[in-house]
């Protein structure tokens, strides 16, 4: 393969520079809260960048997500198995500008560099754009599960739990012209957006949030399994509210209180549960009382908002249930009620990625000469929704440190290098996906659709599903 240069980086500079102008802010990082205005242009930023690129063509599903296509110019090639990238747009409240952004920006310079190039490849090349994958804002990655068919209907009145007093479906409907009854009834018969068997595979890159990479001083990492999670929405403590100073502290029913031995208590429990299953992790992500606390009062309530997560599936139905037995017996030393919503409790089971695509991507990184591992991913993915639905999919980790979910993010081992040298983790990614989409990684599958020479078969059942052109 020819080595890159820095001129295969250009697009990429330029795209993260743009969508810095309009959602970055060093202090505050970036605020691109899954189906909302910020998403929306981003999604129309990379779009036309692409389009004024490399002549890309882009597609809108009717979840909103969105497929940025590249055909080959054979119509025996065009007539195969799409192989697609990509990952989500939108970020945490206060998040970086890589999560989610790396991924789609490598995918479509990876496009960009074999049009520049004119690079051979036998396959149409799609960079899928995810506009809500962080659960922050509706509690879970709603753009893969509704374009593969898997978002229960009733997800569409889901509350915004930031507090906009939005939902699921106004969101779409106001902020990405979205029809959602067409969703609705797309997803009451249970038909994905996506197709799958015109699709061969599905590879995100995206960084890796963590820093085993950086400390082994290794290049690449490849993702063949994810980690389960298992959460509850707030769990919520009801006492009594009193008046600070007048009220016995004997006699006292203080929510907030619940709410902090829970934490503890909670903590301890888990803790022992490590003993059995060591890679369970869980954090508390908040915790709050509704309708505002006071100095001069003992809160009426208090809720609790927590992640656990683990490879094992038994483990995180054993935490669910310390979860309970811990609640339960707080609110009885305290002389409280604890309240968890059934239809929160959300287990999202482990997902083990497509092995022959795993060991695709280990051998192209291997004959590419550069150091890489096989892992477990600790966070969540899109792609862990793809695989689940059929699709074969995997992630591609990029080595970086500094954490993530917040301002200070970044895609470097340090502060001040450039995530765009020829010499990073980012550049070895592009490397990879280049051999991907060249079919190194996995030989192109022909499709029995439909003998029409354009659009490719993707095209044609993404249209066939409801998904409209959205640019040109």
């Amino acid at each position: 393969m020819t080595p890159l240069t820095q001129e295969d980086f250009i697009f990429s500079r330029t795209l993260f520079a743009r969508l810095a102008t309009v959602h970055h802010k060093p202090a505050q990082g970036v605020n691109r809260l899954g189906y909302t205005k910020e998403t929306r242009q981003a999604t129309q930023l990379l779009c036309h960048g692409a389009y004024n690129a490399f002549g890309a063509i882009a597609y809108q599903d009717l979840a909103g997500t969105c497929y940025i296509v590249m055909e080959p110019t054979d119509p025996q090639d065009r007539a195969n198995a799409a192989l697609a990238m990509g990952s989500h747009t939108d970020a945490v409240p206060n998040g970086g500008q890589y999560d989610g952004m790396a991924g789609v920006i490598a995918g479509l310079q990876t496009m960009e560099i074999i049009a520049r190039q004119k690079i051979p490849f036998h396959a149409p090349l799609v960079t899928v754009l995810f506009p809500n994958e962080e659960s922050s804002r509706f509690q879970f990655a709603v753009s893969a599960k509704a374009s593969t068919g898997r978002l229960p209907v009733e997800a569409l009145a889901a509350q915004d739990k930031l507090g906009s007093g939005e939902t699921l479906a106004y969101a779409m409907t106001a902020y990405h012209s979205l029809d959602t009854q067409k969703l609705q009834e797309a997803l009451a018969s249970f038909r994905a957006l996506m197709p799958h068997e015109e699709l061969a595979a599905f590879v995100e890159p995206h960084i890796e949030q963590s820093d085993e990479l950086a400390d082994a001083q290794l290049d690449i990492g490849i993702v063949h399994s994810i980690k389960g999670t298992h959460r509850a929405g707030y769990v919520r403590f009801d006492g009594r509210a009193d008046h600070s100073g007048a009220c016995p502290q004997a006699e006292r029913q203080d929510a907030v209180l619940g709410g902090a031995h829970f934490i503890v208590k909670l903590e301890e429990g888990l803790t022992r549960l490590r003993q059995q299953a060591a890679d369970l992790t869980f954090s508390f992500g908040d915790t709050r009382v509704v309708g505002g606390g006071s100095l001069n009062i003992v809160s009426a309530n208090n809720e609790v908002l927590f992640d656990i997560r683990s490879s094992d599936e038994n483990a995180l139905k054993k935490a669910m249930d310390i979860v309970q037995s811990t609640g339960q017996t707080v609110a009885k030393q305290r002389g409280l009620t604890f309240t968890i919503n059934e239809k929160d409790i959300l287990l999202q089971k482990p997902v083990q990625m497509n092995p022959a695509l795993v060991s695709g991507l280990a051998s192209a990184a291997e004959q590419l000469g550069l150091k890489a591992k096989t892992m477990p991913s600790g966070p969540g993915h899109d792609s862990a929704i793809l695989q689940q639905s059929g699709r074969a999919s995997s992630v591609l980790f990029i080595p970086h440190r500094n954490g993530s979910h917040r301002p200070d993010e970044r895609m470097t081992l340090g502060e001040q290098e450039d995530p765009f040298a020829l010499t990073s983790g980012y550049a070895s990614t592009l490397r990879v996906l280049l051999a991907y989409a060249q079919g190194q990684v996995i030989k192109p599958q022909r499709c029995g659709l439909s003998r029409k020479t354009r659009p490719c078969p993707f095209v044609q059942k993404l249209i066939s599903r409801g998904a409209v052109q959205v640019f040109p």
